[in-house]
């Protein structure tokens, strides 16, 4: 992605998919995003399209904000990214970066019990400076990777997270955090939360752009 040739082919990417020309690494075609009426650009390489957001690093939270309202609940969100953690609450909003000499980028390396430790200390701290001296009731938090049916987190550039069923718990507790309600989404979906927003109306496909890329397409609502 810090090559000088991504934004061109990244532009190349898009049009193969507006177009039905792209295919999956099986070899399928990718029908779900053909057609597409506009594209909606969040994180910290969003720049690599000439997209300029007038939140930056915090443009999922209006889509965050909106899913707390949605179920009627005040409360916080919070984007775990891949290199920092972004956190809105009562119209503040605060940073947390990744160190990264203590949660070095995933490798080919098995994950150790103490790398886990360390991410769920990470989250815990960002958790507990956003929500302050009062605990909100619940909280939208995105994490950077898939996660199934039952919130299990799948790969991620964070060693210990995949697989982990109990870090997203973990971590609201050590946060004093363990009785808030917690709406656990990926960072594409927050993105989407946010374009629906903005874009409600028209076929719009979802780029996350930080330490990878991912990806969401919104259907028009009718």
């Amino acid at each position: 992605m810090g090559s000088p040739h991504f934004s061109a082919v990244l532009r190349n990417a898009l049009e193969a998919l507006r177009e039905g020309r792209a295919r999956s690494r099986s070899g399928s075609p990718l029908e779900a995003a053909r057609d597409f009426e506009r594209v909606f650009v969040a994180g910290s390489r969003a720049g690599a399209l000439g997209t300029l957001l007038p939140d930056g690093p915090f443009a999922g939270e209006a889509g965050g904000l909106a899913l707390l309202r949605e179920e009627g609940l005040p409360g916080m969100v919070v984007d775990m990214g891949q290199t920092s953690i972004k956190v809105s609450h009562g119209g503040r909003r605060g940073v947390i970066l990744r160190d990264f000499d203590r949660l070095p980028a995933r490798g080919g390396e098995a994950w150790t019990p103490e790398d886990r430790e360390r991410l769920r200390d990470f989250l815990a701290r960002a958790l507990r400076e956003g929500a302050g001296a009062i605990p909100p009731p619940a909280v939208v938090l995105a994490l950077p990777c898939e996660l199934d049916s039952e919130g299990l987190p799948g790969g991620s550039s964070y060693a210990g997270m995949e697989g982990d069923r109990t870090l997203v718990r973990d971590a609201f507790v050590r946060a004093g955090l363990g009785h808030s309600r917690v709406l656990l989404i990926n960072d594409a979906e927050l993105a989407a939360a946010s374009a629906r927003l903005a874009m409600p109306r028209v076929k719009t496909l979802v780029l996350t752009l930080g330490y990878g890329v991912g990806g969401a397409v919104l259907l028009p609502e009718k």
